[in-house]
């Protein structure tokens, strides 16, 4: 027998700006599958290609129940050109804060940088407000 993760509802287009009260609420019922969900963090619009060919290479294995993680809406909106039931939130604010100078910060790309931080961020909200098992 095969089994299937799907999202516990399935829309168009679910998403939002992780700033704005009650956006991780409203779209994690379209990513997680029970209690689970795959977090997957997508970069900018030079990292659509893999991006999409990870989303739909764990759809063919029944793997469907994710929530993608962009730095801005405009790359949520390219992937839902694609595929429009995929959930996806972004956090532009993350991505524009300054970090102080240092070796760590001037050493590593600053995209790679805040994705790390933010997404630190983002599971602690889910592991604190939300029930899912985060994969």
């Amino acid at each position: 027998a095969r089994f299937e993760y799907v999202p516990d509802r399935i829309v168009r287009e679910p998403g939002g700006d992780l700033d704005e009260p009650g956006t991780l609420s409203r779209v994690l019922v379209s990513a997680a599958s029970g209690p689970e969900v795959m977090l997957l963090c997508v970069g900018g619009e030079g990292s659509m290609r893999m991006g999409a060919n990870l989303v739909l290479n764990l759809a063919a294995l029944g793997l469907r129940h994710m929530l993608l993680f962009a730095p801005s809406g405009e790359v949520c909106r390219s992937v839902w050109e694609v595929l429009p039931t995929v959930a996806c939130v972004w956090q532009p604010r993350a991505f524009r804060r300054k970090r102080p100078h240092s070796l760590y910060n001037t050493q590593f790309s600053p995209i790679a940088l805040a994705f790390f931080e933010a997404r630190k961020l983002l599971l602690e909200r889910l592991a604190l407000l939300h029930p899912p098992n985060v994969l």
